[in-house]
C-alpha cells in the first residue's frame, strides 16, 4: 500500500514513501505516516471517494495535487486472435544491470519534455532544487533495472539507437505501466502506439498477463491517444498526491528558529508575523540545510508570502 523509495531518499535527503490508496476507509494513513517517518509521500488516491479532499485537508500536513490521472485497462482475452509481429524499425531490450547506462542517456532529455501537466509544488521546490529532483527521478528508473517487487522494464530502441524505455510491475496476472518515455525528436513516429501494441500483443501474453493497466494524465492527450487505438479505455480516475510530513528524525537540539520571507503588503496586513514553534509536521533535518527556517502555520505562512518560495 505504501512503501519506503530508498532510491529517491538516497539522493534527495528526504525520506519518501509512495503508495496507492484505493479506500480511506481501510487505511490507517496518519499511522503510516508516522510508522515511515515520511518526509514526502507521493500517493494515487481513487478520486471517486467520498469527501476525498476534506479528509486531505484534515490531516493537517500540507500536501500538493499534483495532477488528475484516467486508469486506463485492458483485458486479456484468450480467444483473442493475435496478429503477427511486422517488421518495425522499432525493437526492444529487457533492462538489466548491463545496459542500464542506456537508460541514463535517453531519461533526462525524454521527461524535459513531457505532454502532459503536472501542478506546480511551492513547497516542493522549496525543499528539492530541480537537478535533485531530476536525479531522484533518474534513480527511481534505474530501480527497474535490477528487479524486487515486481519491477521490469525495457529500452526502446529505433534503427538500433536507443531512443526510450518501457517501465512497470507485474503483480500476479496484473501489469502495471508505470512510464514509457521516449526522446522527443522520435515522437510523432508512433513509438507509443508500437510500443502498446506489440506488448499487448506478443510479450504480456507470452507472459500469461491477464489485465494490463496505467494511468495518465487527463491533460496528455497524445499519450491517451496511443492507448485508445489499442484499446485500452479508462476505467477509473485518480488524483496524484504528494504530501508532506517532514518526520525525518533529527539528534541535535534546536535552541534557535529564524524565518525570512518574501512578504505582500497585503499578506502583512493579514498577519503581523508568523508564529514560530516546534512541529511534529515539519523538521529541520529534513531541509537542505540544518539552518533552514522552520515553521508551524503553514496556512498563517502562505497567507503573507502569497505562496512565495521560502
Amino acid at each position: 500500500m505504501v512503501a519506503y523509495s530508498g532510491s529517491e531518499s538516497e539522493v534527495t535527503g528526504l525520506k519518501t514513501g509512495r503508495g496507492e490508496i484505493t479506500d480511506l476507509a481501510l487505511v490507517d494513513l496518519p499511522a503510516l505516516i508516522f510508522e515511515g517517518q515520511y518526509d514526502i509521500l507521493r500517493l494515487k488516491i481513487n478520486a471517486g471517494l467520498a469527501n476525498v479532499f476534506l479528509y486531505l485537508e484534515n490531516l493537517g500536513t500540507p500536501f500538493n495535487i499534483n495532477s488528475i490521472l484516467l486508469r486506463n485497462s485492458y483485458f486479456f482475452n484468450e480467444a483473442q486472435s493475435v496478429p503477427e509481429v511486422l517488421q518495425s524499425a522499432f525493437s526492444f531490450e529487457t533492462l538489466h544491470s548491463g545496459n542500464v547506462q542506456a537508460l541514463d542517456k535517453v531519461f533526462n532529455p525524454s521527461i524535459e519534455a513531457v505532454t502532459g501537466m503536472v501542478y506546480p509544488s511551492w513547497l516542493q521546490d522549496a525543499l528539492i532544487e530541480k537537478p535533485t529532483m531530476q536525479r531522484a527521478a533518474l534513480e527511481y528508473a534505474r530501480s527497474f533495472a535490477y528487479g524486487g517487487d515486481g519491477k521490469m522494464g525495457w529500452l526502446i530502441k529505433y534503427n538500433n539507437e536507443y531512443i526510450g524505455y518501457n517501465l512497470g510491475r507485474k503483480t500476479g496476472t496484473d501489469f502495471e505501466g508505470i512510464l514509457i518515455g521516449v526522446l522527443p525528436q522520435y515522437r510523432n513516429k508512433g513509438a507509443a502506439s508500437y510500443v502498446y501494441e506489440y506488448f499487448i500483443n506478443h510479450v504480456f501474453r507470452e507472459m500469461n498477463i491477464g489485465h494490463f493497466f496505467n494511468d495518465i494524465q487527463v491533460q496528455n492527450y497524445p499519450s491517451m491517444r496511443s492507448t485508445f487505438k489499442e484499446n485500452i479505455v479508462p476505467s477509473a480516475t485518480w488524483i496524484n498526491v504528494t504530501l508532506f510530513p517532514l518526520l525525518s528524525y533529527r539528534t541535535e537540539q534546536v535552541e534557535k528558529i529564524s524565518l525570512d520571507v518574501a512578504a505582500t503588503e497585503e499578506g502583512l496586513n493579514r498577519y503581523n508575523e508568523p508564529e514560530l514553534s516546534k512541529s511534529k509536521w515539519f523538521s529541520v533535518a529534513a531541509l537542505r540545510n540544518k539552518n533552514a527556517p522552520k515553521t508551524v502555520s503553514f496556512k498563517k505562512l502562505a497567507a503573507i508570502t502569497n505562496g512565495a518560495n521560502v
